[in-house]
Formats: structure tokens, sequence, C-alpha cells
């Protein structure tokens, strides 16, 4: 069994934006029910019900903050329907996300979790939206399990959730094909391509190879390089440029890489 130990830290992870209220009153529900929370804006950028997009960042971000901590991402589509809520303990800390596949990747690669069905609504706000349960469901819940509601009273085990993407890529005989899974606001690609296993093939978008770089300013402003990215993947720049607007592409976009006779 995966422990828990509350530290008082709320990430928030989300496809609301800045523009509006939305992230602010998620903030205000926190703090309503323990003042003392310390939150995380892990990403407000997601692109409207990019579910996929959500499972990469959460994947490879979540990583970076300490076992104790609450992760909460609504990146909901199906809000205010019958879909639901899912609340997984593993790796010392506590999730909360829709049950839309959202977590799916996380999940099936832990060595040990434990998911329920979130639905104790004493731990709820008193009167729920039928369009934001990210202030009313989510934040009053990781609100109370961040300063100390145990984790069983949430709501009972489930053992079957929505599959969802694996974000892996898919690997053939001397091939990866992998995808761009987020444009950063300098337009650099970065994609599911592991670094570690690259070593000796060419990057391809379709049939143009990109040049291998060792780090942003050894790119240049009039071809795009690859580099290893911050999350240990491949990631496609162009010096004082956007590879995103050069290409033309972004999230979705096939990358592969093949020996150079693929």
């Amino acid at each position: 069994m995966t422990e828990f130990t509350p530290n008082g830290l709320v990430s928030l992870l989300t496809d609301f934006g800045w523009q509006d209220d939305y992230v602010g009153q998620m903030h205000a529900a926190l703090l309503a029910v323990n003042p003392g929370l310390r939150i995380i804006d892990l990403c407000h950028a997601v692109l409207p019900g990019d579910i996929d997009s959500a499972a990469f960042l959460l994947k490879h971000d979540a990583r970076h903050l300490p076992a104790g901590t609450v992760h909460v991402a609504v990146v909901d589509p199906g809000v205010g329907s019958e879909r639901a809520i899912l609340a997984a303990r593993l790796s010392g800390c506590v999730y909360l996300a829709p049950d839309n596949g959202l977590l799916d990747p996380l999940l099936r690669k832990a060595e040990t979790c434990e998911v329920r069905l979130l639905n104790n609504r004493e731990l709820f706000a008193p009167e729920i939206s039928n369009s934001f349960h990210g202030r009313d469901i989510f934040c009053p819940t990781a609100a109370k399990v961040a300063g100390g509601t145990p984790f069983e009273e949430l709501g009972p085990v489930v053992y079957t959730w929505k599959s969802g993407d694996s974000l892996e890529p898919i690997r053939e005989e001397e091939q990866l094909k992998g995808k761009v899974y987020w444009v950063d606001r300098f337009g650099n690609l970065i994609t599911n391509l592991p670094a570690g296993e690259v070593e000796g093939l060419t990057i391809r978008i379709g049939r143009r190879r990109i040049s291998p770089a060792r780090f942003i300013a050894e790119g240049n402003s009039s071809d795009p390089v690859w580099i290893v990215g911050s999350k240990g993947t491949v990631e496609i720049i162009v010096n004082g440029g956007s590879a995103a607007k050069m290409l033309g592409i972004g999230v979705g976009h096939e990358v592969n890489a093949c020996s150079e006779e693929g």
C-alpha cells in the first residue's frame, strides 16, 4: 500500500487559461477550506479539452513536486455529466482528476497505487455548479486531503477506469513513431520520443531530417534542430524563432526517429 503524508502543497493543472476568473476561484475555494495551503499553478494553458496534453504534462511535471502533494488536474469536457471523478494515491502523492483517461498513463505505469471513486459529498462545497466542479468538488476535497482528511474517506476503491493515450511512442523495428504533445510559448515542439532511445537514429518530420544540437544556442534562426528537452524527450527548436511556425505543425503532428535508411 502506498503511503501518503500531506505536506500542505496543492498543484493545479487545468485548461482554464488566465483571462477569466476560474483559476482565482479555485485558489479561493482551496484557501477558504485551508488558509495555510501552498498552491502551485503547474499549468493553466492546456488547450480546451485537450486531455492527452494534460496527461503528458502531469506525467512529466508532477514528479518534480515532493511526496505529500495533492495534484488537482481538471481538463473536464464531461463536467456536469455522469462521468466519475477519481482519486488516486501513488508515489506518495494524491491525484484528483475526472475519469476521462487523464490519469490512465500514470496509473498504468505505477508499481503500486490505490484508486477510489470520489463520491463523498461531505467533502464538497454546499452548492455545486454543473459547470464548475473544479471549484466546487475538486478544490474543497483537495484542501481537506491536504489538511489531513484520510484518503479512505473519499469513496470506495475502484479497479477500472477510462483508458487514455499511453503517451508512449510506437516502437517498430529500427523506428520510433512519436508525436508532438506540447508547443510552448517559444514555439518549441515537445515530443514523446525518449531521448535515451533515439541514439543512432535520425529525427524526421515527414521527409524532412532534423539535425541534432546540444543546446538551443547551438542552433540557428533558419533551420530547426532537436535537443534533449527538460522533460527528457526530443524537443524541436529554432534558435531565436518558432519551430511550430517555421514547420507549420503543432500538437498531434507525427515526429519519427528512424534509421538513416528509414
